[in-house]
């Protein structure tokens, strides 16, 4: 694995590859300090990669997502951010309650609340940037003119983007001799500079009025709901929350997650009580105690339930626990 310091704030570029089968651990690793917390939906131990360039008020990154996950909490602050979607119709993304693609972006300023889903297999590229750079390179309303909104329609130019920042990490990966020479990176990191000017003039937050918006939307109304219930809730309650019928609400799920809202909840609920036994006091803490506490009242459905989705029974995720 090639690793060398990271530009985030200035100094010499830099490169990385992060990889995790944890899923708390992924998202330490993620550049910029996203404060999130991560749900696992596809059953099977977690696996994914990092790969991330620095430059100077300039980090490019590509996420390689091993399982479908639903991720929620604040974008990184003190940086604006733009992402993409490698290959769309193989991985969906939903970011913020509508899909996300070549062409179609996600974008956000430092510190707002923002959820997403992720398909198995999902790879997404990341840009982030200092607010500073941004205004100096495309004037002074950039900032506010491309966050204002969470989606981004960034035309044929969001798919040259997401080619430009392929390649330049699979060029440093390959030639990290490159690292060493300030021309070369100055020239690559403008060269990114100059796709995303592309972009910029072009966007529009419009993405149609097809039902597949509308259900992601509905779809992600929900997974807030559900947050601020803190998973007190059911699939009753669920659809209540969004003023649809059950049956909709299952309709919009399957299309959008390939599950029920119903299987969401559980899910929601066994990763808590993950979260919880990987941070626990060993000592005083059982996983009955906690398995009660996250509404789970037969220990054997909820061991079988929770191995079936993490790969390993709760006792073992507790018993690392130092």
């Amino acid at each position: 694995m090639k690793d060398t310091p990271l530009a985030f704030r200035g100094g010499s570029p830099g490169f990385s590859i992060r990889e995790s089968t944890d899923l708390d651990h992924y998202l330490s690793l993620q550049p910029g300090d996203w404060d999130m917390k991560i749900t696992q939906l596809a059953g099977g131990t977690f696996s994914s990669q990092l790969r991330i360039v620095g430059f100077e008020g300039l980090v490019i990154y590509q996420n390689l997502w091993g399982k479908a996950c639903v991720v929620q909490g604040q974008s990184p602050k003190g940086w604006m951010m733009f992402g993409g979607i490698v290959n769309p119709h193989e991985a969906p993304v939903s970011w913020c309650g509508a899909p996300v693609g070549r062409r179609h972006f996600a974008a956000t300023a430092g510190g707002e609340e923002v959820d997403f889903w992720v398909a198995d297999n999902s790879s997404d590229i990341v840009l982030l940037i200092e607010p500073s750079l941004l205004r100096q390179i495309f004037g002074d309303t950039a900032e506010y003119d491309a966050t204002r909104r969470k989606h981004l329609d960034f035309g044929n130019a969001g798919s040259k983007l997401i080619d430009v920042v392929i390649s330049a990490l699979k060029k440093i990966e390959s030639e990290p001799e490159l690292l060493q020479r300030p021309a070369i990176m100055a020239q690559m990191r403008s060269n990114l500079l100059r796709v995303l000017e592309d972009c910029l003039p072009t966007f529009d937050s419009h993405l149609g009025a097809d039902i597949n918006c509308t259900r992601v939307e509905l779809v992600h109304r929900v997974v807030q709901h559900v947050a601020q219930a803190n998973n007190r809730t059911c699939a009753l309650g669920m659809a209540q929350a969004v003023g649809v019928s059950q049956k909709t609400l299952e309709m919009a799920f399957r299309e959008v997650m390939d599950t029920t809202p119903g299987k969401y909840l559980m899910l929601t609920r066994l990763n808590g009580a993950r979260h919880a036994l990987a941070h626990a006091d060993k000592e005083s803490t059982t996983v009955t105690d906690v398995a009660m506490d996250l509404g789970f009242t037969h220990p054997g459905r909820f061991s079988k339930a929770y191995k079936d989705l993490f790969g390993e029974l709760p006792s073992d995720t507790l018993a690392r626990r130092a």
